[in-house]
């Protein structure tokens, strides 16, 4: 997204239940981090960043804590991003997970992989043209 600083912006997330029973989902949300490996958890639980970060844009959003999604429906919920209130360079980083609770977790525990975690990817830059490096 390309917003302007101290500039709201509404999204808007649909949870899938294909079940026949409700599901409760965590939701949490955090600042881009790059691990030792060198990957990116986009809801990093270190909330150390470099002094070189302009904003921890997960402290930007606000989400619901949890959300219930009843059996065979569609659920929404909404996330409001409020950016900086000063300008920024380069492009902000962080995310929202999902993640199902109950039996659900349970099975997804024991199987051994991550099926039923889903985390968004939340990318804010103040221009439209990136950084080029040189």
């Amino acid at each position: 997204m390309v917003l302007v600083p101290n500039q709201t912006q509404n999204m808007s997330c649909v949870i899938i239940n294909h079940t026949d029973k409700n599901i409760v989902f965590d939701i949490a949300k955090g600042t881009a981090k790059t691990t030792v490996n060198g990957n990116i958890n986009y809801t990093a639980n270190d909330t150390t960043f470099d002094a070189t970060l302009p904003e921890p844009i997960g402290e930007d959003m606000r989400i619901p804590a949890t959300v219930t999604a009843k059996a065979s429906t569609n659920t929404g919920f909404n996330v409001t991003l409020v950016t900086s209130k000063t300008v920024w360079q380069g492009l902000l980083a962080g995310g929202i997970k999902i993640s199902p609770r109950g039996e659900v977790a349970t099975k997804k525990s024991q199987s051994g992989d991550d099926q039923g975690i889903t985390t968004i990817d939340v990318f804010v830059r103040n221009k439209d043209d990136l950084p080029v490096v040189k």
